[in-house]
């Protein structure tokens, strides 16, 4: 599962942080393993607000039900 995942401050803050407990709940998942990326599709969205300090990076949820 993916979840885009807004910063403020140049990424040292997260705007809504993503709850990984929740999404580990909703999918039912036994053993996970969980990462923040930046995709091709985040580096397009950030050309303007990456530059003013608001970055978008993609957290990244997998795992075993």
């Amino acid at each position: 599962m993916e979840r885009p995942v807004w910063f403020k401050w140049w990424g040292r803050e997260a705007i809504d942080p993503p709850d990984a407990a929740t999404i580990i709940r909703e999918n039912e998942l036994k053993e996970v393993r969980l990462y923040m990326t930046n995709t091709l599709v985040d580096a397009l969205y950030n050309v303007f607000p990456g530059m003013v300090g608001f970055p978008r990076r993609t957290l990244i949820v997998e795992g075993n039900k």
